[in-house]
């Protein structure tokens, strides 16, 4: 045989469990039987190669029976061939509670979506592991945030299945961004603290709930509104109804447990009670329904960082993603189906992740800890930049990575962090031995080029000014919404957008440089 040979050494692979929808890699970023050298993505061994000239590789981050990437390899990996000679017992897919007809994974076994194409097929070896795309980087804006208004309406579709009995199937409209790019059919917003007033941001609500024809569904974490903005949002919801549109609202209701970020909020019941919509609490417990999202006649999708309170639109930063895309609406509905279903957020977030024209949607708990290893690996493969907001970064995948990324000092890493929540995370994993090895890695992250907000500890009463924004660019790859870098992250209710597109990474990347300029390098004590 001509050419490098990749020998994926399935065999030592553990099997699936037999549970639906859990997988072997359970707790990879908290498994303390293992060494924390395992969150280094790959390593070189001290052995002989089996093939001359080619280096022995330990590929460390355990193959998913559901993940749609064959050891992670991605549509713009290249690989000459694959030794599967040795290979025996291979499992097939668990099945994916996402798709409710319970199929199992589509494509081929180990649940492969993305086939790499082999582009050289002389088979001489001589491919690369990542085609770079032509980049540009603006410059920041002054305070980090976006002046450009959402528009006030955009052309709905009407969802062609899952119709309730007895409604009519309307024909699909023709909609004029679907053919262009990327950029023209996902609406970023960028908010900054003191960039933008409540009542603004409760009326680009309102514009979105005024172009529902249908069907709302609508999952909130937060929703506790002053009295302005409360009007504002409350009437556009109340006109739907009058329209003859039907609204599910699922929210979080409040529990005792503490975590390292801020405590769940409670929402203001009454003021859902008050709306002419069908309401479904779900008790965060032991993890939150911490959704930001909102889903018009299964044709566009509102979702992001944001909470609906004043203090979110107002006085934190935060992005907002409104995507234009029936694919991408029928994953959310079925993500919102799973919580409407079950009330239970442990039984949520099993929809499989699949690509819509460069943007797919990831969703937890059911993907927590692939969508952690997903950021992870796309981090390692860049070249040019890495920027993150992100309040905290304690996710021992993404941890791992970033340290050794900053090690090699080969790519441009910066970012911005809540100080205030860092610093209670520093304070809890001191006195928990179980976590502390994941302290040296924090630590070396937070010594690069990351800023910190002094944001005011939380607590009744208090201004909520946190460095709320979720957001990764990778080079062009950009990920995006309600998903904090953390363990607890991968266990909550979660959603996430990865967005292969030059402009919206550049547009993004820039408010990040934009938001950590106004804030100074994170400081963590010695001791304590």
């Amino acid at each position: 045989m001509l050419g490098a040979c990749i020998d994926l050494e399935l065999g030592q692979l553990r099997r699936a469990e037999l549970v639906a929808g859990k997988h072997p890699l359970h707790g990879l970023a908290e498994d303390f039987s293992r060494l924390p050298v395992e969150l280094l993505l790959e390593r070189a061994l001290a052995q002989a190669a089996r093939i001359a000239g080619v280096l022995v590789v330990a590929l460390l981050l355990e193959l998913l029976a559901r993940d749609g990437d064959l050891l992670r390899v991605h549509d713009d990996d290249e690989i000459t061939g694959v030794d599967m000679g040795r290979e025996r017992g291979l499992a097939l897919p668990a099945q994916a509670l996402g798709d409710l007809g319970r199929e199992t994974a589509q494509g081929l076994p180990l649940g492969i979506h993305e086939i790499p194409v082999a582009r050289d097929l002389a088979g001489l070896g001589v491919v690369g592991l990542h085609t770079e795309k032509g980049q540009s980087y603006p410059p920041a804006a002054a305070d980090g945030s976006s002046t450009e208004p959402f528009p006030a309406t955009h052309a709905a579709t009407c969802e062609q299945e899952r119709l309730a009995p007895g409604e009519a199937q309307a024909p699909i409209e023709a909609r004029s961004g679907r053919t262009g790019s990327l950029s023209e059919r996902i609406e970023i917003r960028t908010l900054s603290d003191g960039g933008q007033q409540p009542a603004e941001i409760a009326h680009a609500v309102a514009a979105f709930v005024d172009g529902a024809k249908r069907t709302l569904d609508v999952s909130q974490y937060d929703f506790n509104l002053g009295e302005e903005t409360a009007a504002i949002v409350g009437d556009a919801f109340r006109r739907a109804a009058a329209r003859g549109v039907k609204t599910r609202f699922t929210y979080n209701v409040d529990h005792g447990m503490p975590v390292p970020v801020p405590p769940p909020s409670e929402p203001d019941v009454r003021l859902i009670a008050s709306l002419p919509v069908e309401g479904k609490a779900i008790a965060g417990v032991p993890d939150l329904m911490h959704h930001k999202y909102v889903i018009r006649d299964g044709a566009d999708v509102w979702t992001g960082s944001l909470n609906w309170t004043d203090d979110s639109w107002s006085r934190q930063e935060n992005v907002v993603a409104v995507v234009h895309s029936e694919a991408i609406a029928k994953a959310y509905r079925l993500d919102f189906d799973q919580l409407w279903s079950t009330g239970d957020v442990e039984k949520s977030g099993f929809v499989d992740p699949r690509w819509d024209d460069g943007v797919r949607a990831w969703f937890t708990p059911g993907h927590g800890e692939d969508l952690s290893a997903r950021i992870a690996k796309i981090i390692r493969r860049s070249r040019k930049r890495v920027r993150i907001c992100s309040p905290v970064i304690t996710t021992g995948p993404v941890l791992g990575t970033l340290a050794q990324v900053i090690a090699d000092g080969t790519v441009d890493v910066a970012g911005c962090v809540d100080a205030t929540q860092i610093r209670e995370v520093v304070h809890q994993w001191r006195a928990n031995g179980n976590v502390s090895w994941k302290l040296p890695l924090l630590l070396q992250v937070m010594a690069g080029t990351f800023a910190g907000k002094e944001s005011t500890p939380y607590g009744n009463g208090t201004v909520h000014d946190f460095m709320h924004a979720k957001v990764c660019i990778c080079d062009d790859t950009v990920f995006v919404g309600s998903f904090n870098l953390s363990r607890s992250g991968e266990k909550n209710a979660e959603n996430v957008l990865e967005i292969e597109d030059a402009a919206i990474a550049d547009r993004l990347a820039a408010f990040v440089d934009g938001v950590r300029a106004k804030y100074p390098a994170v400081t963590i004590p010695a001791s304590g």
